[in-house]
């Protein structure tokens, strides 16, 4: 939990160094596992890709951090009922102060909406992601398995994220 929160707390440029350094270590691994690059061309083209993906990325998903916040009327509370709102929206006690409550109310409805509009593409590419890891398995190296096992994580993270946002929600709809 203190991981989570302090990761939600974290300044813009701290999250999104950590998601080029997260993005830079999948790049290196699958060249070097899959492809069986040299370290050295690895290790620089990993470091170029996760630059490029920081620089490119980081801003987009502070933007979008930001503008979801805002909607969900988080800026108006202190920073204490922040973190509640944004621990409830996800899981844990539902907040007993209403507009602490509220906010993560929003929050997980903001989450739903999202997943919702990307459900048919975000299933059919990882459905596809998966099918031609499990075949480069089949005619190449075991490795990819590894790859068709997190493509199938991710899409029954996908496939249960709507029904575990729609509980949440309604929970903290009925606790008032």
């Amino acid at each position: 939990m203190l991981v989570r929160t302090s990761y939600e707390a974290a300044p813009t440029w701290v999250r999104a160094v950590a998601l080029s350094l997260a993005f830079g270590a999948f790049w290196v691994l699958s060249q070097k596992l899959l492809l069986a690059h040299d370290w050295g061309e690895t290790l620089a083209s990993g470091a170029l890709a996760s630059a490029i993906y920081g620089i490119v990325v980081g801003p987009v998903a502070a933007k979008k951090r930001r503008l979801a916040r805002t909607e969900a009327g988080l800026d108006a509370l202190p920073v204490h009922q922040q973190r509640t709102a944004l621990r409830a929206a996800r899981r844990g006690p539902t907040p007993t102060d209403p507009e602490v409550r509220h906010a993560a109310l929003r929050l997980a409805a903001q989450r739903r909406d999202r997943i919702h509009a990307q459900r048919v593409l975000a299933t059919t590419i990882l459905a596809a992601a998966a099918a031609a890891s499990a075949l480069a398995a089949l005619a190449s190296s075991p490795w990819w398995w590894a790859a068709t096992a997190m493509f199938a994580g991710l899409l029954a993270s996908q496939l249960t994220e709507t029904r575990r946002l729609h509980h949440r929600i309604t929970l903290l709809q009925t606790r008032r």
